[in-house]
């Protein structure tokens, strides 16, 4: 019997994590994760900020819009949606109920390259470079809000489009203000 290998090389550089994914047994068993339920429009991605929908509370969720929207927390990834019905290449379709941190560590893409000691911000409001809910650690005037008070890098990265880890609690983060 003759046994072939396809594979000649290992990337060493492999992700830390998957987007949305919960980054430790801590909070996996202890963290703030609630049940939201997708009342917008279009899919909504994991690991991206999305916003306390008023008319559909105290579940409903939806992407950012403007700066002075309250943060729901991160869509958190899982295994167990249904590919044809909860579940499309952009995220999670509308009407799907889901997971949203709190409070906790999560893996997250990030839109510019953070270190530990850098501002986290999400993006309220789309522009080039940074699609909604998405993070980064620079201002962008009345299209980013300031969460540092709220959530921290605990793992950095190096690039533009890559995954980080951060940290949030945020049950005071109306309390946030925008850019």
């Amino acid at each position: 019997m003759t046994m072939t290998i396809p594979q000649t090389t290992v990337n060493i550089n492999q992700s830390i994590g998957i987007v949305g994914q919960l980054s430790d047994f801590r909070t996996a068993a202890n963290g703030g994760v609630d049940t939201a339920i997708n009342t917008d429009v279009v899919d909504i991605g994991f690991g991206i900020f999305v916003v306390r929908d008023a008319a559909h509370e105290p579940k409903g969720a939806k992407l950012p819009s403007a700066a002075n929207q309250v943060l729901k927390g991160i869509a958190v990834h899982s295994h167990s949606f249904e590919r044809k019905t909860e579940l499309f290449s952009d995220g999670l379709t509308p009407t799907t109920v889901f997971g949203v941190l709190r409070r906790g560590r999560a893996f997250v893409n990030v839109t510019e390259a953070v270190a530990p000691t850098d501002h986290v911000r999400v993006q309220m409001v789309a522009e080039s470079g940074h699609a909604v809910g998405t993070l980064r650690k620079t201002a962008s005037a009345g299209k980013t809000i300031d969460i540092t008070g709220f959530a921290s890098w605990s793992i950095g990265n190096t690039g533009v489009n890559t995954t980080a880890e951060i940290d949030v609690d945020l049950n005071n983060v109306s309390l946030a203000t925008a850019d």
